[in-house]
């Protein structure tokens, strides 16, 4: 099973108001991709590739599509 690292360049508690919070997502110490939250967005970039986002409404629709677990 792969070890997953995950990690946060703000910490404690903050809100977010000019500036995303970033996640650098690593599997096995493979860079992944970042993940980016905004006010307004969830924001992710596979290693070298483009960005993608999704706003929050659409975010809790897609959401309802996904399985449980």
């Amino acid at each position: 099973m792969a070890e997953h690292e995950v990690y946060i360049s703000q910490l404690p508690r903050l809100d977010i108001q000019y500036s995303d919070v970033e996640f650098e997502i690593r599997s096995d110490g493979e860079l992944l991709g970042h993940l980016g939250i905004s006010r307004g967005t969830l924001s992710w970039t596979p290693s070298g590739s483009a960005r993608r986002h999704v706003d929050w409404e659409r975010l809790s629709e897609l959401s309802g599509e996904w399985p449980r677990w």
